[in-house]
């Protein structure tokens, strides 16, 4: 056992007694705390304490956290014969992070995260978290520039940062290995709004079914998931309006369900397409599978590929989220046609205020008005 002998640490024997040796080490626990220098086997890194251990042949380092009593209560068990536990691994973090999501969030959203969380486990492996250094992150940024834009390495390091927060919260970790910032991107308001003669002619380039999905994200700025989730009972023809509810296995994205109005061109439109469906029943999905009728459309690649071609064919494609850009010409023509920012979030869906004036784009012909009201 380490003990205090005339300013200097030195070893006491309990002989073959375990009990022995633990009685000494409590009793000497009040004692090594307030010691001006750390006892042996025992050391500090940072703000963290750390015990340093024989196993197998080799030695062996556990981080304890910022308390040096929790060192010494580790230095107890490894005495006692229970090694420490496993050094904590990401992938473990990851798999007990993704489980919590499971119970708050929609299978999508814990989904996006196990795809971003893919690059960081094949960079730190089966690394101890507790050895990961800020050099570490700083090589991980780097290559990951070499390949993607700094917009997706923020997302990759809000989501590390979310799953070691977790792993503090939950005592999986003593501590942050590292303060995570995230990198300066320009923020590009690259936004379009479209003109009633382009959203014509992008309806003119497109099939049935894909025609139809966009009218009724061009008339009420929904989300494409909230779109092929719709059944025929959902939309109400003598009230004009269309339903965003609830679905067994699905839900909207803020959990709240909604009702827009359209109008009674976009009834009449709806109508005519419903007549093109074989299973037309109002329990019925109102997009459906073209290889399985009846079936919903699946949210696939080959779902996506007529709304593309549209785009292409109408001269309006650009790489990027072709539905959300309708979604966002939707919210900036209200509000640039004096709908309040409330109406807008209700009509959206937005959980708050915030999240629609992201959405809040001005055209070039308003910017040119607004110029009029200038000093000079």
């Amino acid at each position: 056992m380490p003990v205090r002998q005339d300013g200097k640490w030195v070893e006491k024997r309990a002989g073959t007694d375990l009990d022995k040796a633990l009685r000494i080490h409590a009793r000497l626990r009040p004692a090594l705390l307030d010691a001006a220098k750390l006892p042996k086997g025992i050391y500090k890194r940072g703000s963290s304490y750390y015990a340093r251990y024989r196993e197998g042949g080799q030695w062996k380092h556990r981080s304890a956290g910022p308390e040096l009593g929790a060192a010494l209560d580790l230095q107890a068990e490894i005495l006692d014969g229970r090694p420490p536990s496993d050094a904590v691994k990401l992938a473990d973090l990851v798999e007990r992070y993704l489980k919590r999501l499971e119970t708050y969030f929609k299978q999508s959203t814990v989904r996006t995260h196990r795809t971003v969380s893919r690059n960081l486990l094949r960079f730190f492996r089966n690394r101890p978290v507790e050895t990961w250094t800020s050099g570490d992150l700083e090589t991980y940024i780097q290559q990951r520039l070499e390949k993607v834009a700094p917009t997706t390495v923020n997302g990759e390091l809000k989501n590390l940062k979310a799953t070691l927060r977790f792993a503090v919260e939950e005592k999986l970790i003593a501590e942050m290995p590292f303060k995570i910032r995230m990198l300066l991107v320009v923020q590009r308001r690259t936004a379009r709004i479209f003109t009633r003669e382009e959203i014509q002619r992008l309806l003119d380039s497109a099939d049935d079914r894909t025609r139809a999905l966009l009218l009724i994200a061009s008339a009420t700025g929904m989300r494409i998931g909230e779109i092929r989730h719709l059944q025929w009972r959902d939309i109400d023809s003598e009230q004009r309006r269309i339903l965003v509810r609830a679905k067994e296995d699905w839900t909207p994205k803020t959990n709240r369900e909604r009702i827009c109005f359209v109008s009674a061109e976009v009834i009449d439109e709806l109508r005519r397409y419903r007549q093109t469906l074989k299973h037309d029943s109002d329990s019925d999905w109102v997009f459906q599978s073209k290889l399985k009728p009846g079936e919903r459309w699946r949210e696939t690649g080959n779902a996506y590929y007529g709304i593309h071609r549209a785009f292409k064919r109408a001269g309006l494609y650009r790489k990027g989220k072709l539905t959300h850009e309708i979604r966002r010409a939707v919210a900036s023509t209200m509000l640039l046609n004096g709908t309040p920012i409330h109406v807008v979030k209700e009509i959206l869906g937005h959980s708050t205020i915030k999240t629609t004036e992201l959405y809040a784009f001005t055209n070039e012909e308003a910017k040119r008005e607004a110029a009029k009201n200038a000093l000079i």
